[in-house]
């Protein structure tokens, strides 16, 4: 439809009769000039379908225009010119020219694109010039992919050959465009061709645009501008919101993501692959691609959602003999109705008998409808009708962690070295002194001895009256003393062993401690019988012995007394340079079976029989309480780093336990088939090993990483056979030498053997 222009005598009588001022164009913009075109509403060149217009077209169009311009007639456009003049003092000259210029534009726009009245779109129709240029490649809209394995990508107008490029550009290059070509931004890439092509301004603008999803002409923003605001003295603009902070600030959620994607890539979680590894990725595709037998060539076929589970079986319809009025062949004689009993009896089975009825309501109901239904039901029920998943098989390797091989951890003990024979009954206990040089042990003989490691020579022996529950060296190499547990007594000897001046040392020792007082009259001097042995103190228990262990230093000793009958004496620290005793729980909760001190920190752990506590010293107040998950801790050991302690007990159980992870345990290992005795560390080789009734000594490699992300690495070395069984008992203590991978075992059947 063409556009109708209002007359200016109109404007005028609208002006005049709203009182309004009206800026009203000249009347030389009115009058269409011959050589520009119009929009008469039909489709823009970019909204067409590509096809091109004919000249008569355009020919035509010229003639409509100049009928629109002339279809009045000359004396009724004077007397308009005469009504302009009046007019004339209401127009803004201003406006006139603006609206000239846009015309100009205009006209400019669409003589770029309507070059004597004919378009180009598309690949299916091109000018003459371009159809003229024998480089371009014209196979059409097909997949470039077909050219692959060729050595040209097409052909041009004259039907020859087009080769494909020799240079292709890789990463480096197109990132040097992209910093130094001014024009990367409009470079395109055409596939058909194999080139590059810059696209011009105007191109360039007609993409924006129509990404943009904006008009392809240049309209101006007056052209849609509404004047809702008829008030003409108002001061303040209708919207004046002012832009937020944010956005003037960079987005933190994609500066995040940018940062988690740099970290990912740092630590090796994304890989970026080479073009190299895509295009193998792209032709691995290619080639184990499956394809439809009546689709296009080079369609993928979609995956499918299959469905787990499997539909419900329909119920079987009934047959014709089934039915009310079934054929006469249906209906059995005599003879056929003996037979088909005879079959039924034989086989366990019901016989269906066909039978006719006059009537659908002559139909009795069915006997068996609601056990069939039953059946159907139980079937439903206990029937799977999930489809099988596969099975994913594992192999060894797979389900076992990844650890060092054993020969790699040396050293280690690995083989029996020296038996030590004289005990005449079971060895309870067993503990070597700071130099590594001698050992002492205790026996249910009511002997304690003292050994020399290297060559198994007994060098002294201590007579008692009661058996020996426990023995510990003092860790000080400075003194050589013993801790011998009775069941009532604790004994403090002198080793009587090694060099003179030391073992006078420790009598002076002895001596200065005598002339002190004892608060709680607990110490008492040994008796004649016993100094002559080595033995100066004995401090009288309320209870059975069970355990007796050193402080680092040497001068604290704890002992335990699980059944004694006062509570708050059954754990007790001595001080051997002030001759005193120290209570340190009232009234504990639950049996203390063993306790022990840290190696550096002014902390005391302390085991029941299902749990461990770490009781600070110094403030006297409980630091931590880890729970064990075992039924009855036999033993405790701390590391020599102090950040972990492991723990054995007789339901044939091993836990490690780091402080800093958890209060439960970080492994709990069952190996052995025995109640486990005791479990010690290495003092200065990251090995620890257990001992248990089942005449095995077990050696374990235990790495501690001072880095907190990682966690200690167990690793099994080898497992010692020598002891013998004797009424039921098997290995009941172990110790480690204090410098060398050697390690000492104490059994039931009366001996100590040395491992190396």
């Amino acid at each position: 439809m063409k556009r109708r222009q209002q007359p200016v005598k109109n404007l005028k009588k609208e002006a005049e009769e709203e009182e309004v001022k009206v800026t009203l164009p000249s009347v030389d913009d009115l009058r269409i000039k011959d050589d520009a075109t119009i929009d008469d509403g039909e489709e823009s060149p970019e909204d067409s379908d590509g096809d091109v217009e004919s000249e008569e077209d355009s020919g035509n169009s010229e003639e409509e225009v100049i009928e629109y311009a002339t279809d009045e007639d000359p004396e009724e456009e004077e007397e308009e010119e005469e009504d302009v003049d009046d007019v004339f003092p209401l127009i803004d000259r201003k406006k006139d020219e603006e609206a000239e210029e846009d015309i100009q534009q205009n006209q400019a726009f669409y003589q770029r694109y309507h070059k004597d009245g004919s378009t180009y779109f598309g690949d299916d129709s091109s000018s003459d010039e371009e159809w003229g240029d024998t480089t371009k490649n014209r196979v059409g809209q097909i997949p470039m992919e077909y050219y692959k394995d060729y050595d040209h990508i097409g052909y041009n107008l004259e039907g020859k050959k087009i080769g494909k490029p020799e240079e292709t550009k890789d990463s480096i290059d197109k990132f040097l465009d992209m910093t130094d070509n001014p024009d990367y931004y409009r470079t395109v890439w055409d596939d058909v061709n194999q080139r590059e092509v810059v696209l011009s301004k105007e191109d360039f603008d007609i993409v924006k645009m129509i990404v943009k999803k904006k008009t392809l002409t240049p309209l101006s923003s007056d052209d849609f501008y509404l004047d809702s605001v008829p008030n003409k003295n108002s001061i303040h603009p209708v919207t004046n919101i002012e832009r937020r902070k944010a956005a003037f600030l960079p987005n933190t959620f994609e500066i995040k993501k940018i940062n988690r994607i740099l970290r990912a890539m740092e630590k090796g979680l994304i890989k970026i692959r080479t073009p190299q590894e895509i295009e193998e990725d792209k032709e691995e595709q290619r080639r184990n691609a499956t394809y439809e037998l009546w689709g296009d060539d080079g369609k993928l076929v979609e995956d499918v959602k299959r469905r787990t589970i499997l539909p419900v079986n329909r119920v079987r319809p009934p047959m014709h003999a089934e039915s009310y009025n079934p054929p006469p062949e249906y209906i059995l004689n005599e003879k056929e109705l003996k037979l088909r009993k005879k079959w039924a009896d034989w086989h366990g089975k019901r016989a269906f008998i066909p039978q006719k009825y006059n009537s659908l309501h002559e139909i009795p109901s069915y006997p068996l409808r609601w056990k069939e239904m039953h059946e159907r039901f139980q079937d439903l029920m206990h029937a799977a009708r999930m489809k099988p998943k596969p099975k994913k098989y594992f192999s060894m390797e797979q389900l076992l962690p990844d650890l060092p091989k054993p020969e790699e951890l040396r050293p280690y003990p690995t083989s029996l070295s020296i038996i030590y024979e004289g005990h005449t009954k079971k060895v309870r206990c067993v503990s070597v002194d700071p130099t590594g040089q001698w050992i002492v042990t205790g026996s249910d003989d009511k002997t304690a001895r003292i050994w020399e490691v290297s060559n198994g020579r007994c060098c002294h022996l201590f007579h008692f009256d009661e058996p020996v529950v426990h023995v510990a060296w003092n860790p000080n190499p400075s003194k050589h003393v013993i801790a011998i547990a009775t069941d009532t007594y604790l004994f403090i000897a002198n080793a009587m062993v090694g060099i003179p001046e030391v073992v006078e040392s420790c009598d002076e020792m002895f001596e200065r401690i005598g002339k002190l007082s004892s608060s709680k009259k607990a110490w008492f001097p040994a008796t004649q019988k016993h100094q002559k042995t080595g033995i100066r103190f004995k401090l009288v228990m309320k209870g059975a012995v069970e355990y007796v262990s050193w402080h680092k230093q040497g001068d604290y000793l704890i002992s335990v007394s699980p059944d004694n009958t006062h509570k708050n004496e059954i754990l007790l620290v001595h001080q051997l340079s002030t001759k005193k005793t120290q209570h340190i729980f009232k009234n504990p909760h639950g049996k203390i079976t063993c306790a022990k001190f840290h190696p550096s920190r002014p902390l005391i752990y302390v085991a029941t029989q299902t749990a461990v506590k770490i009781y600070n010293l110094s403030n006297m107040t409980c630091e931590k309480k880890f729970k064990s998950g075992v039924k009855y801790i036999s033993s405790i050991d701390i590391h020599p780093k102090g950040d972990n302690f492991i723990l054995s007990s007789y339901d044939k159980k091993v836990a490690w336990f780091d402080e800093e992870l958890s209060t439960k345990a970080y492994k709990t290992m069952k190996y052995h088939r025995a109640a486990v005795r005791k479990v010690a560390f290495h003092p200065s080789y990251p090995l620890f090993a257990s001992c248990s009734d089942d005449l095995h000594v077990q050696i374990f490699h235990a790495s501690v990483y001072d880095e907190l992300d990682k966690n200690a690495m167990i690793v099994p070395l080898r497992i010692l056979r020598g002891h013998t069984e004797k009424e039921g008992l098997g290995v009941l203590d172990l110790c480690w030498h204090p410098s060398q991978p050697w390690i000492f075992s104490a059994g039931g059947d009366h001996t100590v053997r040395l491992w190396v």
